[in-house]
Formats: structure tokens, C-alpha cells, sequence
């Protein structure tokens, strides 16, 4: 099964967002935009793995985020990331800070024990809000991504990631969590 790790969005952080995404759907663009239920802060993409493997992390997952503190995790800021000028993937950006690296590096550090590649880019928070795949100029969408520089869209209180199947279909990808592990559960 296709499987990766994240934090979900709540429903009131989506009605943030969907409320400053309308002046870019506005627009008109390419952008295949990202469902609503399916915005997330992917941590870990593991891709295609067995059943044992996932139990066998599971099992590691439930014993291991004791010393993680619930955190705020802070949306601000439009992006993108481009592929010869061209957009790619247009993005929220989620502020770094010290609960979200340990707990990104805690999942690293499980993760390799369980035989998984530690990642090697460093980490740069983001929640995936649109893909392009076709040549176009996105002018427009530049001028108003320069409008929200260091601008707060919305927070929400982290104290739990999932983890998520993730199956493809004609239609875009389905997301179902197959387990929530809590963090600082002292």
C-alpha cells in the first residue's frame, strides 16, 4: 500500500485558507487545485511498502513521541516551487520551529531503523494547495504571491499526526488515515 505521514488540517485552518486561496482560483490557470479534505503537511512520503513493515513502524510510532509538545503550527505565506520559470506546485508555507524539526527528525530517525532512507533535502514546510503540469504564464499569481509576504493566514494546534494511505485514481489521489499518534501524551 501507498502510505505517508502528516499532519491533517482542521476543518476551521481549511476555511482559512479556502478564504485567502479565492482571489488566486479567481484567476483562471491551469492549477489543479488540491481537495479540501485532502490538505495535509506531509512529514515522511514512504511510498509503496508491506503490511509487516507498517505494523512494525506502528508499533515503534506508538512508544515514541512522548517527548513531543503540542505546537502551533503557523501558516503564512504563498509560494511556489517552478521548473524552468515555470509553476509547478503552488504552496501555503508552515513556519519552522522547534516542535515541528523534533518531530520531523524523531519520524526520520524511526523511520531509518525500519529501513527507510533518511531524507536528505533539508525540510521546508509546506502544505501542496495546487500542481501545474502545463506551460503558462503565471504572472498574475506571482504579482499576488508578493502580496502575502510574512502575511499570518492561519494556526492550528498540533497535538497528533496520522498516518495515510494514499490510493490513485482517474480522479486525483484518496486519503484515508489508517492511525493518529498522539504526541506529548505524559
Amino acid at each position: 500500500m501507498r502510505v505517508f505521514i502528516g499532519i491533517k488540517l482542521s476543518k476551521i485552518t481549511i476555511l482559512s485558507v479556502k478564504k485567502e486561496l479565492k482571489p488566486f482560483k479567481k484567476i483562471g490557470t491551469p492549477i489543479k487545485w488540491t481537495k479540501d479534505e485532502n490538505l495535509h503537511l506531509t512529514l515522511k512520503f514512504l511510498g509503496e511498502i508491506e503490511e509487516n513493515i507498517l505494523n512494525r513502524l506502528l508499533e515503534d510510532f506508538d512508544k515514541s513521541f512522548k517527548e513531543i509538545k503540542t505546537f502551533d503550527l503557523q501558516l503564512k505565506e504563498f509560494g511556489n516551487f517552478s521548473n524552468k520559470g515555470n509553476l509547478t506546485i503552488f504552496w501555503i508555507g508552515v513556519e519552522k520551529n522547534k516542535e515541528l524539526i523534533k518531530l520531523f527528525n524523531k519520524i526520520e530517525e524511526i523511520c531509518e531503523k525500519n529501513g527507510f532512507k533518511r531524507e536528505e533535502r533539508e525540510l521546508i514546510p509546506h502544505i501542496t494547495l495546487g500542481r501545474n503540469k502545463k506551460n503558462y504564464n503565471f504572472k498574475k499569481i506571482y504579482e499576488l504571491i508578493g502580496n502575502y509576504n510574512n502575511k499570518k493566514i492561519a494556526e492550528q494546534n498540533v497535538n497528533s499526526f496520522q498516518i495515510f494511505k494514499s490510493v490513485l485514481t482517474p480522479q486525483g489521489p484518496v486519503y484515508s488515515i489508517l492511525k493518529e499518534i498522539k504526541i506529548d501524551t505524559a
